[in-house]
């Protein structure tokens, strides 16, 4: 078997086998990017290991959703008896501003909607079909969140996207036009709802400029058409062109497809699959999951590293997401390339908080960096993993363990490090 069709079976096989066991996660992931559709108040209370010390915290999340107005809340307060330090650290904290951060997020509607609006932590984001950014999130650092800001505005003829990491400072900012150039000008359902958008993000940080001391900017036209649409059935072909100011460009060609509702409404199914033909001195999806540590890097910038990729290449991009009786739901994807670079990632989440009797079981995994299908799973300075374990002792109190292998900013350095936290802990759990 070819190594990249080994790569998607493999992929699939991960799908089909965490399916029965885990899941439900890409709907609480869903609903964590979109507010979610309930109120629910979560807090606990309990010890946490953070490479090897031990911290005594309190712990908030609560989430409340009225119609499309979506609020969450996210307080984590720690103790270290030994050195009287609280995280945070009270410098995080000492003026009215910094509260703020314990505002999760605030939203309005969702994303594609006549009209979206989020502020605060973003999570999943991405930018046309995601040759530019894909599931990008600003919080990759747990202790320094920031606040960003995404709004949309999808009219009958077309509209934007736009997004800012950061509020406070020049971070990573981005937009995209779309426009329907036949819409009211032509009866055929299909062509009727062709798109046409234009995309361009950049980085303002001084700190992630290249080589040469200009600031990263990615920009590129798109086009959708969606030409199947049934109350069971969407599919849609699209492709995408980016060009990195200074440096190669890239395109992607591909299909999604939702199938929702079958089996009685037990099942739902989607799927996304792509060609990409990528020149030499360019990386697709960019700005993804781990750019806010990639980008100032441990010893080379992401963008120090474009340079790097000397000659053209191709390759795919697939991902699967299940949901089975509304309450378990895995997703998956991963990309792979026939030349020498190195530009395997692989996103994994899955959930299932009631699957088995009074077990609570979640997860994600995102892993950049890939040489191989061995090296997927190797936790290093290109990974970040949440693992859930919980029991859940009555109706509202669950005993949680949570395992987390993420990034810590050092600003002395000015660089992300990894950090290992174990958090087992009693968590009030309540949905109204």
């Amino acid at each position: 078997m070819p190594k990249r069709a080994g790569f998607f079976f493999s992929l699939l096989t991960l799908v089909l086998l965490l399916m029965p066991q885990l899941s439900l996660a890409q709907t609480n992931a869903a609903g964590a990017q979109a507010g979610g559709q309930q109120n629910n108040f979560a807090g606990g209370f309990g010890p946490t290991w953070i490479n090897g010390d031990a911290w005594y915290g309190l712990y908030l999340v609560p989430e409340f959703s009225f119609g499309k107005i979506g609020l969450g809340l996210r307080v984590d307060l720690q103790y270290n008896p030994k050195t009287g330090q609280i995280r945070p650290g009270t410098k995080k904290w000492e003026k009215g501003s910094d509260y703020i951060k314990a505002i999760r997020y605030v939203r309005y509607g969702q994303k594609r909607d006549f009209i979206y609006g989020r502020i605060g932590g973003l999570t999943d984001s991405y930018v046309a079909h995601g040759l530019i950014m894909y599931h990008y999130t600003n919080e990759l650092s747990y202790d320094d969140r920031k606040v960003g800001l995404e709004l949309g505005l999808n009219m009958k003829k077309g509209g934007f996207e736009a997004i800012t990491s950061n509020l406070s400072e020049s971070d990573v900012v981005g937009a995209r036009v779309f426009y329907r150039p036949l819409e009211g000008r032509i009866g055929i359902p299909i062509i009727k709802k062709l798109t046409v958008g234009a995309s361009y993000v950049t980085d303002l940080n001084d700190a992630a400029a290249d080589s040469g001391g200009s600031k990263v900017s990615i920009w590129g036209p798109d086009l959708e058409l969606p030409f199947l649409s049934t109350p069971l059935f969407e599919t849609m072909l699209y492709s995408d062109f980016a060009k990195i100011t200074n440096h190669g460009q890239g395109a992607a060609f591909g299909i999604m497809g939702v199938l929702k509702g079958i089996v009685g409404g037990n099942l739902g199914l989607s799927a996304k699959f792509e060609r990409r033909e990528l020149g030499k001195e360019f990386i697709p999806g960019y700005f993804g999951t781990l750019y806010e540590k990639e980008r100032f890097g441990s010893g080379m910038r992401k963008s120090d590293t474009i340079e790097l990729f000397k000659k053209p290449i191709s390759g795919y991009f697939g991902e699967l997401s299940a949901t089975v009786l509304g309450k378990i739901t895995v997703l998956g994807n991963y990309q792979d390339y026939n030349g020498d670079n190195v530009l395997g990632v692989i996103h994994v989440v899955a959930d299932a908080p009631s699957l088995v009797p009074k077990a609570v079981l979640t997860g994600t995994y995102d892993k950049a960096g890939i040489k191989d299908f061995g090296d997927a799973w190797k936790l290093n300075e290109n990974s970040i993993m949440r693992v859930e374990v919980g029991y859940r002792l009555n109706p509202f109190l669950v005993f949680v363990t949570e395992y987390r292998w993420n990034f810590v900013y050092d600003p002395v350095t000015n660089t992300y490090k990894t950090q290992k936290r174990i958090s087992p802990r009693v968590m009030l759990s309540y949905k109204f």
